[in-house]
């Protein structure tokens, strides 16, 4: 693979938006195509087809392009998983203290014993986490840190709550 066809790759690259599906597609073909090139380009260094190929230099440098230009694009790719899953969150239309209260209770409620059941609460966790997990995975009013852990803490608004 020659350095032009190298950098239009990178540029049809750098313009496509990995969280669409078929940008993703073609994303993951070109690094495909690259992690070939990569290997022929290291099977040339090794067994040149013809001893006046045989510039080791050259193919050296042709290997360092397409191994930086496969990291660069499965970078890419990463970051775009990593954005996709941190930014699902569910919507809450109850009040944060209903919220909160339900959080509450899968914490401190036992499990009832039945036959191939382990014995415990449905969560476990400390309530600063419990907060940090209902903040970060929902949306609505009333879900602040703040507001959600003075939920989780005043046990005279759960009895209120309590259904």
């Amino acid at each position: 693979m020659n350095q032009e066809l190298l950098e239009r790759y990178m540029n049809q690259a750098k313009e496509l938006d990995p969280s669409l599906d078929m940008d993703r597609i073609k994303l993951e073909r070109i690094i495909e195509h690259f992690e070939q090139e990569a290997q022929i380009a290291r099977e040339d260094l090794h067994h040149p087809p013809l001893p006046e190929l045989a510039s080791t230099e050259q193919n050296y440098s042709r290997l360092e392009e397409l191994d930086n230009a496969i990291v660069q694009l499965k970078y890419k790719l990463n970051q775009t998983n990593q954005h996709k899953e941190q930014n699902i969150k569910l919507k809450w239309n109850g009040s944060g203290a209903e919220l909160a209260w339900l959080f509450y209770t899968l914490k401190n409620k036992n499990i009832a014993r039945r036959k191939n059941s382990i014995a415990g609460k449905y969560i476990d966790g400390t309530l600063e986490e419990i907060g940090e997990f209902i903040c970060s995975n929902f949306t609505g009013t009333e879900l602040t840190k703040g507001t959600i852990m003075k939920y989780l803490r005043d046990q005279k608004l759960r009895k209120k709550i309590e259904l």
